[in-house]
């Protein structure tokens, strides 16, 4: 329609909205035991560059999580804990399930010796 130059306008409805508040740096910050794998995964697609990023800690180190993959193979434990690392990234526990993180970067530089590790 837009490209025909048919588009009707129609005036939004007010009433039938809603106003959210503010972003807040915060709202990033990856909850392992209360979020679902896939809810995980796209929390951190939802907020890759250019916004900041979800994330969580390691100890006192911000970890940047900027893509992950839903996995096949179900992986269960303790949320947040770190349970594989390979060439691809590694595996965290989240609330049902493991998640692949496959790019992340540490607040400081580096990469944190991470196997056995709880993000929180």
């Amino acid at each position: 329609k837009i490209k025909n130059n048919t588009v009707r306008r129609v005036p939004q409805d007010k009433s039938a909205g809603a106003y959210w508040h503010k972003r807040l740096p915060e709202d990033g910050r990856i909850h392992w035991a209360n979020m679902e794998a896939s809810f995980v995964h796209n929390f951190i697609r939802g907020l890759a560059r250019p916004c900041p990023g979800a994330f969580s800690y390691i100890h006192e180190k911000k970890i940047i999580f900027w893509k992950s993959s839903l996995l096949n193979k179900k992986f269960k434990g303790c949320p947040g804990r770190i349970v594989s690392h390979g060439p691809q990234g590694f595996i965290v526990i989240c609330k049902d399930q493991g998640l692949l993180i496959t790019q992340f970067e540490c607040e400081h530089g580096g990469q944190e010796k991470l196997m056995g590790r709880t993000l929180r």
